[in-house]
């Protein structure tokens, strides 16, 4: 399988783009002891609106009709517990049937999650970096298809404190769905849309 590069940043998702033949285990222990929360209130304006926006919009859909998968691409949840504090989410979609540039992922916990995690928002998300990027760097760095063989996938994740006195269960009993949506624009230019429900057992858990 292939590996995947994780930039965990907690508060502030960052993308990876999946390449052939990489190597993690090196950046995977660096990402570990680089976790970032938003402290400061101008960060936290900063990420929440768009975000918070974006996750308000998605749970005014019909959430429970949303299917576990689908033939379009590959959806994976990796979770993580990082050390006794932090857990970390990442969602990767990959192996894609069809042309998809401009992929914006949002993957979204439950809002009962604030019961176990210490965070300003329960997303996981590409957002900011989607709408951060130069034009030319987005086209490059989050466009994935069956005929691009040098970005298999896109990737992104998140770091979350975990509340006093909790863990990994915790978190999952608390929010035993992500859902996710996954956008992009197909070969003509126009605007596609993917919901996912994904259940915790599908999850790829790596306890601490």
């Amino acid at each position: 399988m292939m590996n995947y590069i994780y930039l965990l940043l907690c508060g502030f998702t960052l993308i990876s783009a999946l390449t052939a033949g990489c190597s993690n285990s090196q950046e995977s222990k660096k990402a570990e002891s680089s976790q970032i929360i938003v402290q400061s209130e101008s960060d936290q304006d900063a990420l929440e609106n768009p975000i918070n926006q974006e996750y308000e919009d998605l749970f005014k859909q019909d959430i429970k009709s949303f299917p576990p998968s689908t033939d379009l691409f590959q959806t994976s949840i990796i979770v993580i517990q990082t050390n006794e504090n932090y857990i970390t989410f990442e969602v990767i979609i990959d192996h894609p049937k069809q042309f998809m540039k401009n992929v914006t992922i949002l993957g979204a916990l439950e809002k009962e999650a604030w019961r176990s995690l210490h965070a300003p928002f329960l997303t996981i998300t590409n957002l900011m970096e989607i709408q951060s990027y130069p034009k030319s760097t987005t086209l490059k760095n989050f466009t994935i298809g069956p005929n691009i063989k040098d970005i298999k996938g896109i990737s992104s994740s998140t770091s979350f404190m975990l509340n006093k006195g909790v863990g990994l269960q915790d978190v999952l009993k608390d929010s035993p769905y992500i859902y996710v949506k996954v956008s992009w624009l197909d070969e003509r230019d126009i605007e596609q849309e993917q919901y996912l429900k994904i259940a915790s057992d599908q999850f790829k858990v790596n306890p601490f």
